[in-house]
């Protein structure tokens, strides 16, 4: 019967079944989520392939939180409350300087299988206190809200920390060494992939429904996305035969850390390139919606989608890059490019996008690498053992003194500059600048220093 079936199928040249399915399950193969974004390679399946695509699909939702409460939709809402530019810089920081409380959390990663729930519990509680921050206008007439949302952003700093000391923590696990520079590309870009398709539904709700419930709305769909997260995260399973004990490791003292001179370099370079790149990044968006007049909708299609899709083209590239030439090397070529980048808003002027949608899509080219190197190097510059507490001491150093201590001084700049100059133009080399330029142009300047003088003291340890 089975020389039957072959004779006839080689008489009518039809395949056998088995064969048939063979090709749709390579078909299905080819056009999974997996060979988009995840870098698949032999050694990797079974229970490890399914967490690194729990890890992958997570990224969908925490990217659209971190677009919502970072970027344009919460600047527009902290000039609906009526906050200064002293207020929007220490608002700005909050989330930076919450990065303190991983020196807490480090303590109870100590403890074994403890990292998925850590991050279940604390992403819920995230989303909950940042629902809670959209609320706070329907209470204008019985509270403060700039306060009431300054203490809300305290508290979802704190579990917010743990959520990023926890990841980091589990990707350091979960991802082999050798693709790690590609799954994390992939991974930024499921993320702006989720940006695309949700940016431009967020910014038509903040223009079209009025205030402040587009800011109800919006800010609610944040919660939402920062619990669905925690709770994808939480099925990922940890796996003690990669490297982890299943005791508690010994505690690492930060004195310790700090002594490790390839990890304290590491550490300053980053403090330094934090300070430098959020001491203006912060306030683009806010000179686009306010000085050059740009509405919601037109800064995500015309400045968010441009760089989104520019983004999604340079993450392979990228990926590849720190793969193959290492992050140093890359830290050159990329963050020159941000430093030049930067330069464009010496040329803008109010009612003209062309500069805006320059700035944006160029960024898009070199702006991705900052976080895929911060995640790289997090976990490569650091040894298995005790790597909680080497994150914790980082995160504490290079987020608090640099991100949040920068974008705080953007806020101080911003003011003294507007004390100085008020709402007119300082002529510097032939061109009159306002109070945005003149900040744009010195974070430039020190990136440019820190490239200079921090970056060739790197020191790389070799890949696991």
């Amino acid at each position: 019967m089975t020389g039957l079936y072959a004779g006839i199928c080689g008489r009518w040249h039809i395949e056998p079944l088995s064969h048939q399915a063979e090709k749709r399950a390579e078909m299905h193969k080819r056009i999974s989520l997996d060979r988009l974004f995840l870098p698949i390679e032999s050694g990797i399946a079974g229970l490890n392939k399914k967490n690194l695509s729990l890890l992958m699909a997570s990224m969908v939702f925490s990217s659209v939180w971190l677009m919502i409460t970072t970027e344009a939709p919460f600047t527009g809402y902290l000039s609906y409350l009526g906050a200064s530019d002293l207020q929007y810089g220490v608002m700005m920081s909050l989330p930076y300087l919450g990065a303190a409380f991983q020196l807490i959390g480090a303590r109870l990663l100590e403890r074994a299988h403890l990292k998925t729930k850590l991050y279940r519990c604390a992403g819920i509680l995230k989303g909950f206190l940042w629902t809670a921050v959209g609320l706070l206008p329907l209470f204008h007439g019985c509270l403060d809200p700039i306060v009431f949302a300054m203490i809300l952003c305290v508290g979802a700093a704190m579990f917010g920390a743990l959520v990023n000391m926890t990841l980091t923590t589990l990707l350091g696990i979960v991802v082999p060494g050798g693709i790690l520079g590609r799954y994390l590309s992939g991974r930024s870009r499921v993320g702006t992939a989720a940006n695309l398709v949700f940016g431009l539904v967020v910014s038509l709700l903040l223009d079209h429904l009025l205030a402040p419930y587009n800011y109800v709305v919006v800010f609610s769909f944040a919660g939402l996305c920062c619990m669905a997260d925690a709770l994808i995260v939480g099925k990922v399973q940890e796996l003690p035969a990669n490297g982890l004990s299943k005791a508690a490791p010994k505690p690492i003292r930060a004195g310790r850390l700090l002594k490790d001179r390839a990890f304290r370099r590491y550490v300053g370079f980053w403090v330094a390139w934090n300070f430098s790149y959020y001491l203006a990044s912060p306030f683009n968006a806010k000179y686009c919606l306010g000085p050059l007049g740009m509405s919601f909708t037109q800064f995500t299609v015309c400045c968010n989608y441009l760089y989104y899709a520019i983004t999604l083209c340079s993450l392979p590239f990228w990926g590849s890059f720190i793969d193959r030439f290492g992050c140093r090397k890359t830290i050159y070529v990329a963050f020159s490019g941000i430093g030049a980048v930067g330069c464009l808003w010496l040329f803008a002027k109010p009612g003209q996008m062309l500069v805006p949608v320059l700035f944006y899509g160029l960024g898009g080219t070199v702006w991705c690498v900052v976080e895929l190197l911060n995640q790289h190097m997090m976990i490569s510059q650091t040894p298995e053992e005790g790597r909680q507490q080497y994150v914790a001491v980082y995160s504490t150093c290079a987020l608090v003194l640099g991100q949040g201590m920068a974008t705080l001084a953007g806020g101080v700049v911003m003011g003294a500059i507007h004390g100085w100059i008020g709402e007119g133009r300082l002529p510097v080399a032939g061109l009159a600048l306002d109070k945005y330029q003149l900040l744009f142009i010195l974070a430039s300047f020190l990136r440019f220093f820190v490239i200079l003088f921090l970056a060739p003291r790197l020191q790389e340890r070799e890949k696991a």
